[in-house]
């Protein structure tokens, strides 16, 4: 089960045209050169283009959302909201790009939202196998314009993106990046090549490897969301697309042969060959696993899937393996049927009437489950929730498996600390009305409580953030945190770029 799927239930608003735009623009005592579209409370785009996808958060107000095109846009914003912060130092102001910040960190109330969403480019180097991207484009589009632009006969090319459409390459990239390829070809950050990226004082670095911010590169890589400047483009690895994809969907009903199914999943999850990607999901009365294997047939997964073929077959009561060509299985893992629904989707945005609310937690194991700690997850999501309210409510555990080329990367070698995780856990909970959000948060921490530090760890995937998180920098980064914020005062020396759970200062 995926967060992308429920965009699906979403009423489709058309983006309004045109944008508001002018060459001079007034916030509070400042004039701004601005060749950036600006929505401020007086257009009747700001109250959607103000929500974020996950509306358990409640709305905010920002005082305009500031659409950049271009590197100079995004210079002149920053230097907008250094002169504010300057004059105030509370001044809050946000970074977005895919609108999926779990806690909505991307807007604020009273600042400006500098949105880098337009910045939409994508250029191909076949002689150096590098893809640049700009900082507006979302999975989708990417895999959709890496496949218009190769070919079946010269191979056609791939990226180690995400698999919910709609997320921006920022937060994707620059949180780790994980996805159905990492295990085969590492996460998006250990393909990341150069990036670069607006700093506090405006100016313009390209960062990478070799050159003289290569510790900016490092801390880019695992711990750069929105904590030391605004990066606009990135620059991938190329990677050659599978012909074909296989992907497996098992599913058992839940009795007392459940751990030996699990017990043999995180078993070969992490070990098994690097060209199978897998998930375990646990949710009311049911375990299912699937995944995709690339770079092979069906009968070679059906292989090496026979330890959990045969586990337990008298519960196993779904049993399906499909073939895919690489663009398709794209289409599978994003919830949509044809090229077409995927493009309506992205051209969706939040729908306040018709609002997704969710709430996540994670975690990563780095040891095998204990059939204890199997059956109290299994307990816990079959029983009745503690509220009633939340009856029509829906949640699950879903266990991604780690292991292959994620691991083979040393763990100081970017600033992504769970390299030697064997799964990840996210827990979720969805629900349809907001005033039950605390009922939700209150039912999810409790499970997180009970499970993830006595089984499971208190490190978190900085992707997705828990406000609730106590010491997030340690959760999020590890070890990693001292280096970081060592990285955080170098090239951010007055904290400009600061929200919730930003990186501090040693």
């Amino acid at each position: 089960m995926k967060l992308w799927i429920f965009l699906n239930a979403l009423v489709l608003l058309a983006l309004l045209e045109p944008f508001s735009r002018s060459d001079h623009f007034i916030i509070g005592n400042q004039w701004v050169l601005a060749n950036a579209i600006i929505i401020d409370p007086s257009n009747p785009q700001y109250s959607v283009d103000r929500l974020d996808w996950n509306q358990r958060v409640p709305a905010k107000n920002p005082s305009a959302l500031v659409y950049c095109e271009n590197a100079q846009d995004v210079a002149n914003w920053i230097s907008y909201a250094r002169n504010e912060r300057a004059r105030n130092e509370s001044y809050q102001f946000s970074i977005r790009s895919g609108r999926h910040s779990y806690e909505a960190y991307s807007v604020n109330n009273g600042g400006i939202v500098i949105d880098v969403s337009r910045m939409k480019s994508i250029s191909i180097d076949t002689m150096h196998q590098q893809v640049t991207i700009g900082a507006g484009m979302r999975n989708f589009e990417i895999y959709q314009s890496l496949w218009n632009h190769s070919s079946d006969l010269d191979g056609r090319f791939a990226f180690t993106g995400g698999t919910c459409p709609t997320v921006g390459i920022g937060g994707f990239a620059l949180g780790g990046g994980f996805g159905y390829l990492a295990r085969y070809h590492g996460l998006a950050i250990d393909n990341l090549v150069s990036a670069q990226i607006v700093m506090y004082n405006s100016q313009i670095l390209t960062v990478n490897q070799t050159n003289e911010y290569r510790d900016l590169f490092w801390a880019l890589r695992g711990g750069g969301n929105g904590n030391f400047g605004v990066v606009i483009s990135f620059t991938f690895k190329l990677i050659k697309a599978p012909s074909f994809v296989v992907k497996y969907d098992l599913e058992w009903s839940n009795d007392d042969h459940m751990y030996h199914v699990f017990s043999i999943w995180q078993e070969l999850a992490p070990t098994i060959d690097s060209r199978l990607t897998s998930q375990f999901t646990i949710y009311n009365g049911t375990f299912a696993s699937q995944g995709l294997f690339v770079f092979g047939s069906e009968e070679e997964l059906r292989d090496l899937l026979q330890p959990l073929l045969t586990a337990s077959t008298n519960n196993l009561r779904k049993i399906q393996f499909k073939t895919y060509s690489y663009m398709d299985s794209v289409l599978e893992y994003a919830g949509c049927k044809t090229i077409q629904e995927c493009e309506a989707i992205m051209h969706s945005q939040p729908s306040y009437e018709h609002p997704i609310l969710y709430k996540t937690k994670s975690s990563y194991a780095f040891e095998p489950l204990s059939r204890h700690a199997i059956q109290q997850f299994a307990n816990i999501l079959s029983a009745p929730y503690s509220y009633a309210a939340l009856a029509g409510s829906f949640s699950c555990v879903q266990f991604d498996s780690y292991g292959g080329v994620i691991g083979q990367v040393d763990i100081q070698s970017t600033a992504f600390p769970h390299r030697r995780a064997r799964f990840h856990a996210q827990y979720m909970i969805y629900y349809n009305k907001r005033e039950y959000t605390a009922m939700a948060e209150d039912w999810i921490n409790a499970f997180y409580e009970k499970t993830a530090p006595l089984y499971l760890s208190r490190f978190s995937y900085a992707n997705y953030c828990d406000s609730y998180l106590k010491h997030y920098e340690h959760s999020y980064y590890g070890e990693n945190m001292w280096e970081l914020r060592k990285v955080k005062q170098k090239y951010d020396p007055i904290n400009l770029f600061r929200y919730e759970q930003s990186i501090q200062f040693p």
